[in-house]
């Protein structure tokens, strides 16, 4: 019996541990996507002023 708590308890902590991970990656994507569309929109403006 108590080998089945121990096994729930390990399993319920990497279930949480990779929720944990995955919402980490998931929110460094997002940043990035958002770092790369604000590049992209800098780029242009700078390409629209040119060298002055």
């Amino acid at each position: 019996m108590d080998l089945m708590k121990t096994y729930d308890r390990m399993m319920t902590q990497t279930k949480q541990d990779f929720l944990t991970s995955y919402n980490r990656l998931s929110t460094g994507l997002l940043k990035l996507s958002d770092a790369n569309a604000s590049v992209s929109i800098m780029r242009d403006e700078l390409a629209i002023l040119g060298p002055q």
